[in-house]
């Protein structure tokens, strides 16, 4: 070393007085000094003019940096050498960096890959092992198309030319990606030409395993459109997300119709502006937290329908309502019984009432009549009255039973809970 400035000396820890005549090989580790590594450089620099590398640097204490050096020869006039600039920089930040980018790449949840124009993979993540079940070295310069399922390849072809071809910035698409084990996963795929990009020069692809999350996604379409009732999920400002196959088969129309409208404006409630104020309370009473359950009519293909309708708010981790589910069951039959039932205990009132004054009249008879004969054609009398006070009570009795089990089992189907009533809308006493 013939010349050293501060920038050297704060880099390496040696002043200048100590730092000058020293070999350029004492700032490279003892293994590239052992390689020749140092002897190299120099050479290459002679001959091409420059020369570069990337690795550990020694400190005066021995204590090792990542750096970039580089050594560029320096001539007179006359072309003759005059030696070698030597230029370092630090790279520990950017190494360190880098070495954390790398790391989340590895460790990431979705498969990291850059792929060449015709789709062949150039790079895959070391996740793909854990995610794919393929080695990642195994996958580089096979072709991406391959391990598609035909069914959705040419779909994932279109979005992936398109991505090439600049006709949108990142496609995404969703296919069937062939495991290591031979299975069919569900994979989301999103890609970004980035061949302009000289550290990438090819098209990133980001890829994401998503089968557990669709199996989930079926379960639960199976069961939300296999009830019996009507269910549909709702945001807490009302807006329909979903409704289930028994809503809409029963209302005659599709999902288009409902999904993404207020739910309050649905063609089930579209037959009374009360009705469909009463349906936008419970929802808004809902969405602040509350479970709400009343009687109400609604419109359907068959005509008007009474049924038991609830709106039950469901909470986030944070205790916020985000969601809002809503249900309805059509107890139209159990109403129409229980007021043939109300129908007829009005009636039989009635006939008791009759009876009784009767009763009343030829009991006072008999109380002041002598003659035996007709004692007995009065008491004939008040038997057949209370006979049919029995029969009346017989029959109440088993038409009763009969509607008890009947709304029994249908309230079997969806548990009573405590509720709290719209107060427009006052509960229906029941008869027992």
């Amino acid at each position: 070393m013939e010349t050293w400035n501060e920038g050297a000396k704060t880099l390496f820890g040696y002043d200048a007085e100590t730092a000058v005549g020293m070999s350029m090989a004492r700032f490279h580790p003892e293994s590239d000094r052992a390689s020749g590594l140092s002897d190299r450089l120099l050479q290459q620099a002679r001959i091409a003019g420059e020369s570069a590398h990337e690795g550990w640097r020694v400190r005066a204490d021995g204590s090792e940096f990542y750096a970039d050096i580089r050594y560029a020869l320096l001539e007179t006039e006359a072309g003759a050498s005059r030696g070698y600039a030597m230029i370092v920089r630090d790279m520990t930040d950017r190494r360190r960096q880098r070495r954390r980018t790398e790391q989340f790449v590895e460790e990431s949840d979705d498969v990291v890959s850059i792929l060449g124009p015709d789709g062949d993979l150039t790079y895959v993540s070391g996740s793909a092992d854990r995610v794919l079940g393929h080695d990642p070295d195994d996958l580089v310069g096979e072709n991406l198309f391959d391990y598609l399922h035909p069914s959705g390849r040419e779909e994932a072809m279109e979005h992936f030319f398109s991505a090439l071809e600049g006709e949108v910035d990142s496609a995404e698409a969703e296919c069937r990606f062939r495991s290591g084990d031979g299975d069919w996963l569900n994979v989301e795929g999103q890609c970004r030409d980035m061949t302009d990009d000289d550290a990438i020069d090819g098209v990133l692809l980001y890829l994401r395993d998503v089968t557990d999350s669709k199996e989930q996604a079926r379960q639960f379409e199976g069961i939300f459109n296999q009830t019996f009732q009507f269910t549909g999920l709702l945001d807490p400002d009302g807006t329909v997300i979903e409704a289930n196959e028994s809503a809409l088969e029963f209302g005659g129309f599709d999902r288009e119709a409902v999904v993404g409208e207020r739910f309050y404006e649905a063609p089930w409630w579209t037959h009374s502006e009360e009705t469909s104020d009463d349906i936008r309370d419970a929802v808004e009473r809902a969405a602040d937290g509350e479970f709400v359950r009343y009687e109400t009519g609604a419109k359907g293909v068959d005509g008007l329908a009474t049924l038991d309708f609830s709106a039950k708010p469901i909470t986030d981790e944070d205790g916020e309502v985000s969601l809002v589910i809503v249900e309805g069951r059509d107890i139209t039959q159990q109403r129409q019984q229980r007021q043939h039932l109300e129908v007829m205990q009005r009636v039989m009132r009635h006939n008791m009432r009759n009876d009784l004054t009767k009763v009343e009249g030829y009991t006072q008879l008999l109380a002041e009549e002598t003659d035996p004969d007709t004692k007995a054609e009065y008491l004939e009398i008040l038997e057949s009255v209370l006979d049919r006070w029995k029969q009346m009570s017989a029959s109440m009795t088993k038409i009763r039973r009969v509607f008890r089990n009947q709304e029994g089992s249908g309230r079997g189907k969806t548990p009573r809970r405590s509720s709290t009533t719209l107060s427009r809308r006052p509960a229906t006493p029941s008869w027992t």
